[in-house]
């Protein structure tokens, strides 16, 4: 989720760090106030069904620690 830059800035860099995953876009951080948190990162994981399923906070640094989050609250083998 984007919260503090431009839509064409944030889809300049999902592109360019090759970001195939859907991402949200909340500049105005209504999400982030709904959700009682403030400041970034936060890393949300949401279900099929559409709940919010974890949120990690702090920057995930790795591909295997996302993988692992994935697999832990979702039940999804990336």
């Amino acid at each position: 989720m984007v919260t503090t830059d431009t839509l064409g800035a944030a889809d300049s860099f999902a592109a360019d760090a090759g970001v195939t995953f859907p991402n949200a876009f909340d500049q105005q951080d209504e999400l982030l106030s709904d959700l009682g948190r403030r400041g970034a990162p936060f890393t949300f994981f949401v279900a099929a069904d559409g709940t919010l399923a974890y949120t990690e906070a702090g920057a995930v640094s790795s591909y295997d620690e996302l993988r692992q989050l994935v697999a832990d609250h979702l039940g999804v083998t990336l």
